[in-house]
C-alpha cells in the first residue's frame, strides 16, 4: 500500500477521491519539513521502511487536511 493509500486511509478518504492532489501536496510538505529538521534524504525517500518516518508523514497529512474533527 502507497504513502498515498496509508494517508486517505488516515484521513477517511475513499480511493476515488478527486482530492489526491491534496494529499500529494501534503505528503510532500511533510517530507520537506523533515528535511528542514535534519532528517536524511534517503530515508524520507523510503518512508515505507522507517515506521517513524511513515507515521510522521502520516500524522502531518491528518493535522493539516481540511478540519480534522479530532
Amino acid at each position: 500500500m502507497s504513502l498515498l493509500e496509508k494517508a486517505k486511509i488516515a484521513i477517511r478518504k475513499s480511493a476515488t477521491d478527486s482530492l489526491d492532489n491534496d494529499v500529494l501536496d501534503l505528503i510532500e510538505t511533510a517530507k520537506e519539513d523533515l528535511r528542514a529538521a535534519g532528517i536524511r534524504d534517503d530515508v524520507i525517500d523510503d518512508a515505507e521502511s522507517y515506521p517513524l518516518v511513515r507515521r510522521a508523514i502520516i500524522t502531518y497529512v491528518r493535522t493539516y487536511y481540511g478540519e480534522p474533527e479530532d
